[in-house]
């Protein structure tokens, strides 16, 4: 037998008493209500349990999921175009589809910490017609025609008031060049530049998967209009803007 918070398939496919148990969200309460009836109610476990396996058999099947969501992407790649005047490579028809900036440590796809973001901007390229990424630190990479890669220059071991310049200069003269900023694991960056690229009518994401909560992260926070994260406990400042999304690892490569 299912119990479950009121999100996602609660109502549709697990409906309250008839194929499982659904409780409010955050109701410790009427959980442990819930568990209680079910420990000490045979007759009730078997029906919702057959009830359940029921309603879930009457799923669409995998197939049928993945042609359905091919065909609401079709219908809204096809509206897009039309609407923005196939403006956009057609290999480029996607949910993004404008010009994005990236502030990142290193892109360096031999780097044994950080070389998981080459697969990122990647898979960014594919769905933005530019993709500009501001680095610390660049090493070898390997990217799509679409992908400009400016470093602040700590390859050369130069000062570090010149990155902050190099920065500057960099957001200033690529402003042009980008729409959204995707600023990761980095809040200082969104600290120096967020006011500017509010002005300028950017839109600010910023990933952030640490358990440290200090000023610069409070403001970026203030400053951002989507956060994103990995876990529930790896974002601890209470926020609105908060999207977990689980740490993006490539389980095809990282085995």
């Amino acid at each position: 037998p299912i119990i479950m918070t009121d999100v996602g398939c609660a109502g549709e496919v697990i409906k309250n008493e008839q194929s499982g148990l659904v409780v409010p969200v955050g109701d410790k309460e009427k959980l442990a209500e819930a568990m209680l009836k079910l420990m000490t109610d045979a007759a009730r476990r078997e029906k919702l349990a057959r009830s359940a396996k029921l309603a879930v058999s009457r799923l669409p099947s995998r197939e049928q999921i993945l042609a359905l969501y091919k065909k609401s992407w079709e219908k809204a790649a096809n509206g897009n175009m039309s609407a923005q005047g196939a403006c956009l490579p057609a290999r480029q028809g996607s949910a993004l589809g404008g010009k994005l900036l990236i502030l990142t440590q290193k892109v360096d796809l031999n780097n044994g910490v950080l070389g998981f973001m080459h697969g990122w901007v990647e898979e960014f390229a594919k769905h933005c017609a530019k993709v500009t990424v501001i680095c610390l630190q660049k090493g070898e990479y390997n990217l799509p025609e679409n992908v400009k890669i400016l470093s602040l220059g700590k390859e050369e071991a130069r000062p570090k008031i010149n990155y902050i310049i190099n920065f500057y200069i960099y957001i200033w003269r690529e402003r042009k060049n980008y729409d959204i900023v995707f600023v990761h694991m980095n809040p200082e960056y969104v600290v120096l530049a967020g006011l500017l690229w509010k002005i300028w009518g950017k839109k600010i994401a910023l990933w952030y998967t640490h358990k440290n909560v200090d000023m610069k992260l409070r403001i970026a926070e203030k400053l951002s209009d989507i956060i994103f994260t990995a876990s529930a406990k790896s974002f601890r400042l209470k926020s609105e803007k908060v999207n977990v999304m689980g740490h993006g690892i490539d389980t095809e490569r990282f085995t």
